[in-house]
């Protein structure tokens, strides 16, 4: 046995096993391996940690540090967020003794991150599995900074806007584009209250302290913008969001944004005679639609398709082509994907998203929603929600192993279209590694063969690639401290009339008692009155049964 206890005072571990082993009558005998006057070892394990934070917000842990060493008091900690440095500190444990820290961080990156809190090993450790320990937490925006860029005033940016104002994690800055620096208003600038899209203040500046950008119905005729480009790309590539919304002015394209943003637009628009499909349709859901987070705004399946089965009718929708292969489109005119409404993409470690339609917000007035509940908030919500990196609206998720005692399986679940059930995990060092999933998205696969520790890889499935983090750990309650623990060995000998020894010394005190042995000849079948004290009791329950029936009166 590993002499470890579910207790962390030694005097409350004693005083169970004292009780528990005198009940048993039979001696123990404690034999302690290794030389407790020679160990060296700090355990680290996580004892509490909140499941969701968000991000600058104050962030604590609970660590509880075992100095099983000989020489060191001051043990240094490190605190890592998905494999990087994130704090580092020196706490006093005594040689010996369990102290529980609280450490207090401030997380830096949104998603389902991996935090690692690790002893650096010491000189001859004897076991340097135990010295880390790891957790998942959904860590969110508090806050959500978004610019929105209207070309126009219609419908479709009051409901944006008047959504985007009423949620209250959100921070808005909006400008409306009324006249180009070309327009002929025949007056001087300074007689005129409209002012100048502040490029420099807004993009060149600021545009680091936005999550997202909106360009809703912006035709980018010369507005000034053309300089900004670069900026715009590099801010998404970097993990910045960006949405546009088509309008009327969706076909006047400059030639430069195209160059910039083809590579991170899902798709690219179409600018000749027939860019525009004026056809009256319902929106419909597509195969990915119909089980994508964006578009899940009710928990049972069955119930959310039906929710999208008889929405409003829209009018109008842009053509657009050169769809990227790895682009997800949610909604689509009568579900026929060469017209798609909605459409996803990724460009390295930003998303973008394409609203082909300028009716969305005619989904407001859905028959088929609950009472009080806006199915056009609610799915611009998720969306906004999805392209700023909010955890519970991820392609990948990994979910806990339901084997607890080891984790030589990662299990995880992915949302899109399951076709095929084959599925292939590709580690940091190139390893690939075969899976299973099912039907409805959950995936098997067997890391064994891969270290402890924090590990980025790269899930293919089906042309798709999705990035994902996991960290592997011995979760064997017994590898959590290895030191041994002579007086809890010598309380279950003293205790049960056994002896203690150490390896050192002559087993050949150790002595088993000789107990006599019983053996059964045979065996023989006797009716139970042949006793005359059972005899005597059935003779005994009629004879009463008589007395009380005279006792009183009954024949």
């Amino acid at each position: 046995a590993d002499n470890n206890t579910l207790y962390t005072s030694k005097k409350e571990s004693i005083s169970i096993i004292k009780r528990f082993v005198k009940n048993l009558d039979i001696p123990i005998h404690t034999i302690l391996t290794g030389d407790d006057n020679n160990y060296n070892d700090i355990s680290v394990k996580i004892l509490t940690f909140s499941p969701i934070g968000f991000i600058g917000r104050e962030f604590e842990i609970t660590v509880r540090i075992s100095n099983n060493s000989q020489f060191y008091e001051n043990i240094p900690l490190t605190i890592k967020e998905d494999g990087v440095p994130l704090f580092s500190s020196t706490h006093k444990v005594p040689i010996g003794s369990i102290e529980d820290i609280n450490l207090k961080i401030y997380p830096r990156k949104t998603g389902r991150n991996i935090y690692e809190v690790s002893a650096q090993p010491l000189i001859n450790e004897e076991n340097a599995e135990n010295n880390r320990d790891f957790f998942y937490s959904k860590i969110k925006k508090e806050n959500i900074r978004i610019l929105q860029i209207a070309g126009a005033v219609s419908y479709d940016v009051r409901f944006l806007r008047h959504f985007f104002k009423k949620a209250p994690n959100i921070d808005l800055i909006s400008f409306f584009i009324l006249r180009t620096i070309d327009s002929d208003v025949n007056a001087p600038d300074s007689e005129l209250s409209l002012i100048p899209f502040p490029t420099d203040k807004i993009i060149k500046e600021n545009l680091n302290t936005f999550d997202l950008i909106v360009f809703q119905d912006f035709g980018f005729v010369p507005y000034g913008l053309s300089t900004t480009f670069s900026d715009i790309n590099k801010f998404v590539r970097k993990g910045g969001a960006l949405i546009f919304i088509t309008g009327n002015n969706w076909y006047k394209w400059i030639g430069d944004f195209i160059t910039f943003f083809k590579e991170c637009m899902p798709a690219t628009p179409q600018i000749d005679d027939n860019a525009i499909e004026n056809i009256i349709y319902k929106p419909e859901l597509t195969l990915q639609g119909k089980i994508h987070p964006i578009t899940r705004i009710l928990p049972s399946q069955e119930e959310n398709n039906l929710l999208f089965k008889n929405l409003p009718e829209l009018h109008g929708v842009h053509r657009i082509k050169d769809i990227k292969p790895d682009t997800i489109i949610l909604m689509a005119a009568k579900a026929n994907e060469d017209l798609p409404l909605l459409l996803l993409n990724r460009c390295e470690k930003g998303k973008t998203a394409l609203v082909t339609t300028d009716e969305l917000w005619r989904l407001s007035f859905s028959e088929k929603t609950p009472d009080e509940f806006n199915l056009y908030n609610k799915l611009m919500n998720n969306l906004i929600l999805w392209l700023t990196g909010e955890p519970d609206k991820e392609d990948i998720v990994i979910t806990p192993s339901r084997n607890r005692r080891t984790s030589d399986e990662l299990r995880g679940k992915l949302y899109g279209i399951i076709t095929e059930k084959n599925i292939t995990m590709q580690t940091g060092d190139g390893t690939m590694i075969s899976g299973s999933i099912e039907q409805d998205g959950e995936f098997f696969f067997d890391i064994s063969k891969i270290p402890e520790g924090t590990h980025k890889a790269k899930i293919l499935y089906h042309n798709q690639v999705f990035d994902l983090s996991f960290y592997k750990k011995n979760t064997d309650i017994e590898m959590i401290d290895t030191a041994p623990k002579p007086e809890i060995l010598k309380s279950m000998a003293k205790y049960s009339g056994g002896k203690h020894f150490q390896t050192t010394k002559n087993l050949k005190e150790l002595k088993l008692a000789k107990r006599p042995v019983k053996k059964i000849q045979n065996t023989t079948t006797m009716p139970l009155w042949n006793k005359g004290v059972f005899l005597a009791l059935l003779l005994l329950l009629f004879f009463s049964e008589w007395f009380f029936r005279r006792i009183f009166g009954h024949q």
